[in-house]
């Protein structure tokens, strides 16, 4: 059996050696850092984590797989 090293939060998200992060977040910045090193401990303490609301995982979940264009214009009302 192979034992899989431990990641942290910011390993998962953009790979491990990653100093550079989805859009084009500077993952050596602190205070993302920090960000990321806060929100993995809510997750493995499983503090302030609940459910996707229904519409957002269908929504998701009809996306996987296909690509995203960042630059398109957003369609519809969103909410904030």
């Amino acid at each position: 059996m192979r034992h899989e090293p431990q990641r942290n939060a910011e390993q998962s998200l953009f790979g491990a050696g990653a100093a550079r992060g989805g859009y084009g977040l500077d993952l050596r910045d602190p205070a993302i850092g920090s960000f990321l090193a806060l929100l993995e401990k809510d997750i493995q303490s499983g503090r302030h984590i609940t459910a996707l609301p229904d519409e957002l995982a269908r929504s998701m979940l009809t996306r996987l797989g296909k690509p995203i264009k960042l630059n398109e214009d957003i369609q519809g009302d969103v909410a904030l």
